[in-house]
């Protein structure tokens, strides 16, 4: 930073339009100074909070001993009213200024709105009586095709279900076969332990 002057011009100070205070401090503040500022500072940040209520704002990060020598030097070469305009500004306090830009910006906002919405109606309906023949017929083809493939995809279901049957129907009759199997050797196996039963006696 090669100047004082870039430290305190950020966005906030335009729209506070203390553009002058900047160069002023170039003009009264000696090389040391600006050295020991330079050293201090910490670079400022957009703080995206502020950017919700519709405002772009600079805020500086700067250490507690940067800001005491901000208000000690602003002390020394500004009347009180301007020093006290310095420290807000240095020390965020924007309460006041905010609330008014901020309600600005919603009337702004709010007029954009209903002008927007006046021209999006007015293009929505000149699309829609503009909207041609061809262009309705392409997307009944659209839709055709679509239904002409979910057909197939039915008809490859169904085979699908169909091959599905038959393996449970052949699943069932193996079933079947293995009970009577069972049944068949607990049969033979009753019948056998009868006889050797009468065969001991």
């Amino acid at each position: 930073m090669k100047h004082y002057s870039r430290l305190i011009q950020a966005p906030i100070v335009q729209s506070l339009g203390l553009d002058n205070t900047a160069h002023l401090f170039d003009n009264v503040i000696d090389e040391e100074d600006k050295k020991k500022i330079r050293r201090l500072y910490s670079k400022y940040k957009y703080d995206h909070g502020l950017e919700a209520k519709g405002l772009k704002i600079a805020r500086f990060k700067l250490k507690l001993s940067t800001l005491n020598e901000l208000k000690k030097l602003a002390k020394e070469h500004y009347n009180e009213d301007q020093t006290q305009t310095l420290e807000e500004l240095i020390g965020g306090s924007f309460d006041r200024h905010l609330d008014c830009k901020h309600d600005e910006k919603m009337a702004r906002i709010e007029a954009k709105k209903v002008s927007r919405g006046s021209m999006l109606n007015a293009r929505r309906n000149h699309i829609i009586e503009k909207l041609s023949e061809k262009q309705l017929q392409d997307e009944l083809k659209s839709r055709d095709f679509e239904c002409a493939e979910l057909q197939r995809k039915l008809e490859q279901i169904q085979k699908e279900n169909q091959s599905l049957q038959c393996s449970l129907a052949q699943s069932e009759e193996n079933i079947r076969h293995l009970e009577h199997e069972v049944s068949r050797q607990q049969k033979r196996y009753t019948f056998r332990k009868k006889s050797d039963l009468t065969t001991t006696y």
